[in-house]
């Protein structure tokens, strides 16, 4: 026989459950402010890109250095996005070296190579053979590092020839085949 208690027990576990559920499967809330979202090409002369910018934080010069990030395989956007691809989403990775470049004075541009290819997840682990050839890190997405380096170059607020380059895993690899490269402008 089941008791009351029992019975209110059991609700509220339930309920509990179903609390931490929809918290689980929910976007964490940004890190700090929202960084600006911006659109440019990509060196590649076909493709528009969608940029996040993190202003820099508190004193800074003006023009303030810049970084451009590059995201890994797995994409600019958290795992739990769920079809949402915007600056609400961002990865707490990306969100967090966003902020610390902009704490230290600089205006860092997270770049996403891959959202406006079709794939803002990026692809699964285990699957490089997989990897669509529009996302290759050493022939299509340096010319998006490039990309990035003529639009923040365009800025009044960035001073042109203090541009960083930093990226993780897939995006590792775009920086380091971008500074081998010798065209179209050697990154700074």
């Amino acid at each position: 026989m089941i008791s009351l208690c029992s019975l209110r027990l059991c609700r509220l576990v339930a309920v509990s459950a179903l609390v931490v559920l929809s918290v689980a499967a929910s976007p964490p809330p940004p890190l700090g402010p929202l960084p600006d979202r911006v659109t440019f090409a990509s060196a590649d002369g076909q493709t528009n890109l969608v940029g996040y910018v993190f202003k820099p934080e508190g004193p800074h010069s003006t023009p303030s250095p810049a970084v451009v990030l590059m995201h890994g395989r797995a994409g600019a956007y958290s795992s739990l996005a769920n079809g949402k691809y915007d600056n609400s989403t961002l990865s707490q990775r990306h969100q967090k070296w966003g902020h610390l470049w902009a704490q230290q004075g600089y205006l860092a541009m997270l770049v996403d190579g891959f959202g406006p290819r079709g794939f803002p997840q990026g692809f699964a682990r285990y699957s490089y053979d997989e990897r669509p050839e529009s996302l290759n890190e050493v022939t299509v997405r340096p010319l998006d590092a490039y990309g990035a380096l003529a639009y923040l170059r365009g800025r009044k607020d960035v001073t042109p020839d203090r541009v960083a380059l930093q990226g993780w895993s897939n995006g590792a690899s775009a920086t380091l085949a971008a500074m081998s490269s010798v065209t179209p402008a050697p990154m700074l």
